[in-house]
């Protein structure tokens, strides 16, 4: 159901007047560009009703305008009242934002700076100015102002602090990973911004404060010879935390003293400061443009290649989360063949109750994408009570699924069909989604290769039917630390200045699909592994050469594939991969003693 935000619209407008303002932007960002936000931040779904994760609001005196991509036209569409009018992001004839700004000629656009990256601020102020337009940063959020009843800023009490033989390295090694790298690059003071490179460094893992991201609330700052962090930690987990660093000499700040020591910081530090290009413009602008020095943060990269204790917990954790979907995939099987109601939240909830049953499990990694039919055709779909159906054997169903354990997160994605005979058009789409994931998973390819380079791969047999998914093909994903990690990937859509090359170690998902409107959805996701090819020498000039190896051990959906459509070598990585999941999914659950989906699992692994 739509939500009226006549009032709230209203309430801003009367704001944006008393500052003067023609226009007041929204991102849906936090102070440190986090994908998932807090209750507190969700300010732009708070004014539009839309709650995808991606989009950009702009209210002027008479509009309301709100910018996103194709994953979500459909759900924003869906969601948002005929207050808002949709700007479809890419599209033909379709302004950016700027674009659209500079076109119309206001004289004072607002916007809070701790919500919008300092490379994009610097990039839409420049080009506003040349047409009399300026930017004008607010010290506070004007959403905040209007939004009745916000949610406080929550603080961290669980954590888990992790050893430096479940890490891979202490806090103290990290560090001087991270000088080492700022020397190279002769910076004085790194500032990180983004909550998981700050997890990482210092080995916690916090859960209870953003949904789903295991993270606190923090900045830190290194420079050459000490180390601040700015959390707000709750008085029952600070004293076991002060213990878990005391080896680094960091120093502790309330998160709040960020803002004014950051201006200490930079006044008493010599050369360079390192901005990770996620740094939001409250960071970017007290530090002057002659010292500002914007990358990739040393932590991000350092970051995506996992250390071996990671990678172990990774492969342990795709065993587990495995163990509870194939349970859900059967019990979902019987209970649509006894004629017993399930629908897509009650599925979704089936789900999560078996995943929680599971030794480790934490919480879940995202959102479950639980989409019968029509509803799977919505790329990044969220059932909710209004939206919910029923599962039912003659429509696909797509679950997208995730958890965080102890020891690892996953990301799965699997299309299933219970009925009799699905319709050829259906085998078709799928099995051109299937060869696509099995021709990317396949590649051997050399290494610091950049995914984007990949992406193709995963495209080419829907390309050559006339047919395209609007989203990237892969993602990073972090070990207990957020699902969607970059700055690695495996997307083509669009140029990313900062992604880096694929190397041994790093794990990221290979997730291509379909989507036909008003019909259903298709999507193969498995998370891999990026390991050396085997059988082959080194190449020129010493390349080593690569591949991806399956830590999702999920069966395949085989009564969707048209056999005739696939490769013999194709046919071969199929069976390969099933008879992989029979014998370590299968021995895990005999192990536990579910027999029954043992022989489920026997059956949906057979040879094509």
């Amino acid at each position: 159901m739509k939500r009226c935000t006549a009032d709230i619209l209203k309430a801003l407008r009367q704001l944006m007047s008393r500052h003067q303002l023609n226009a007041y932007l929204v991102p849906s960002e936090d102070a440190h560009m986090s994908e998932y936000v807090a209750d507190c931040d969700k300010r732009r779904a708070q004014l539009t009703g839309f709650t995808g994760s991606a989009g950009t609001a702009l209210v002027t005196e008479s509009e309301a305008l709100m910018w996103t991509d194709g994953r979500y036209f459909l759900q924003a569409e869906q969601q948002m009242d005929s207050n808002w009018t949709l700007m479809r992001a890419l599209a033909k004839d379709v302004p950016t934002l700027t674009e659209y700004l500079a076109n119309r000629g206001f004289a004072r656009v607002g916007f809070d700076p701790t919500t919008l990256p300092f490379g994009r601020f610097i990039e839409m102020r420049d080009s506003l100015a040349a047409g009399g337009t300026e930017l004008v940063g607010l010290p506070d959020n004007l959403v905040d102002a209007v939004w009745t009843g916000r949610p406080e800023r929550p603080l961290g009490r669980r954590l888990f602090l992790l050893t430096a033989e479940e890490a891979g390295a202490g806090p103290a090694e990290k560090l001087a990973l991270l000088r080492q790298e700022m020397q190279k690059c002769k910076a004085g003071l790194l500032i990180l911004s983004a909550l998981d490179d700050v997890a990482w460094l210092f080995n916690y893992r916090a859960v209870g404060v953003i949904p789903m991201s295991p993270v606190l609330f923090a900045y830190a700052a290194v420079t050459p010879d000490s180390a601040h962090l700015f959390a707000d930690l709750h008085e029952s987990a600070l004293a076991e935390f002060k213990q878990h660093v005391a080896e680094t000499g960091v120093q502790l700040h309330a998160y709040a003293k960020f803002q004014s020591e950051l201006e200490k910081l930079v006044a008493g530090s010599n050369g360079r400061v390192w901005l990770d290009h996620r740094a939001s413009a409250a960071v970017g602008l007290p530090v002057p443009k002659a010292r500002v020095y914007t990358a990739n943060s040393p932590a991000s990269v350092l970051k995506a290649v996992k250390y071996a204790p990671e990678r172990a917990g990774m492969a342990r954790a795709h065993v587990l989360d495995a163990v509870a979907l194939c349970r859900y995939l059967h019990w979902l099987e019987l209970q649509l063949a006894a004629g017993s109601p399930v629908t897509e939240l009650s599925g979704s909830n089936q789900l999560d109750q078996l995943r929680s049953e599971m030794e480790g499990f934490v919480e879940i990694s995202f959102e479950t994408i639980s989409g019968s039919g029509s509803n799977g055709a919505i790329i990044h779909y969220r059932v909710t009570p209004e939206t919910d159906r029923p599962i039912v054997p003659d429509e696909a169903y797509l679950v997208d699924s995730g958890g965080h354990y102890r020891c690892g997160t996953t990301d799965v994605t699997r299309t299933v069909f219970y009925g009799a005979a699905p319709s050829a058009q259906l085998k078709r789409h799928y099995t051109l989604v299937l060869r696509g994931h099995i021709a990317l998973s396949r590649l051997t390819f050399p290494e610091n290769v950049l995914g984007s380079r990949l992406d193709t791969h995963a495209r080419a047999a829907l390309w050559a039917a006339g047919l395209e998914f609007q989203h990237g093909t892969g993602h990073g994903v972090g070990v207990f630390l957020n699902v969607h990690e970059g700055p690695c990937a495996i997307s083509g859509s669009r140029a990313n200045p900062h992604e880096i090359g694929l190397k041994r170690g790093m794990i990221v998902t290979i997730e291509p699909g379909f989507y036909l409107a008003g019909q259903y959805g298709i999507r193969v996701e498995n998370v891999v592994e990026v390991v050396p090819q085997t059988g082959i020498a080194e190449g020129f000039d010493g390349l080593q050469f690569l591949t991806f190896k399956p830590l999702t051990l999920v069966p395949i959906s085989t009564k969707l594939v048209d056999r005739s459509q696939l490769a013999d070598e194709d046919v071969a990585w199929l069976n390969n991969y099933h008879a992989e999941v029979r014998q370590v999914v299968g021995d895990e659950l005999k192990k536990r003693g579910f027999a029954e989906t043992y022989e489920w699992l026997v059956r949906e692994t057979e040879p094509i």
